[in-house]
């Protein structure tokens, strides 16, 4: 994974976090954001798997972690709204 791609999830992340508190259940972009965080986890997952990068491999992590706690959030707020 590159630096640029890296730092374009980390950036997407961030947002999605700090959206969370706005988050309208019955916008497609809700749905749009699960699909997405659920193919970039699994990226994230995939390049930590293959990764031989011991400093490379901490950031993925944590991202990773991040995006599935995001992930939690909008389905437990998906669930509640259904």
């Amino acid at each position: 994974m590159e630096e640029a791609e890296l730092k374009s999830i980390a950036h997407y992340i961030n947002d999605i976090e700090r959206s969370l508190g706005q988050c309208d259940c019955q916008d497609t972009a809700t749905y749009r954001n699960l699909i997405k965080l659920h193919l970039t986890i699994e990226r994230l997952a995939n390049t930590t798997c293959n990764t031989t990068d011991r400093q490379l491999k901490p950031t993925l992590t944590v991202l990773e972690r991040k995006a599935r706690r995001c992930k939690q959030c909008i389905e437990a707020r998906l669930a509640v709204h259904s």
